[in-house]
């Protein structure tokens, strides 16, 4: 992997998280609990995210120590655990993909 393509991966990270903050503004904690289609267009942001700092290069990773690249991949693990678990609580059950 070269340089070039870690910085496309940090484009998309610093991309998809101003999505995600775009969505969010003016929005309350209730609202993002009570309206589903916000919930999981920020969770796929948020993990979008998280694969595009997977991706990047331990290399990369230790020239830029100032990004926290382990909370960025813990965060996507845990989003697609609440997501797992939001489904499986819903009244009707596991929703068909």
């Amino acid at each position: 992997m070269t340089q070039k393509d870690d910085l496309v991966y940090v484009r998309q990270m610093i991309d998809h998280a101003a999505k995600a903050v775009a969505k969010l503004a003016g929005k309350t904690r209730d609202d993002l609990e009570n309206d589903e289609d916000l919930r999981f267009v920020v969770l796929h942001l948020v993990q979008i995210v998280g694969e595009a700092a997977r991706h990047t290069c331990p290399a990369f990773q230790q020239a830029h120590p100032h990004i926290p690249w382990k909370r960025h991949h813990r965060y996507a693990a845990q989003d697609r655990a609440r997501l797992s678990r939001h489904q499986s609580s819903h009244p009707l059950g596991r929703r068909p993909n």
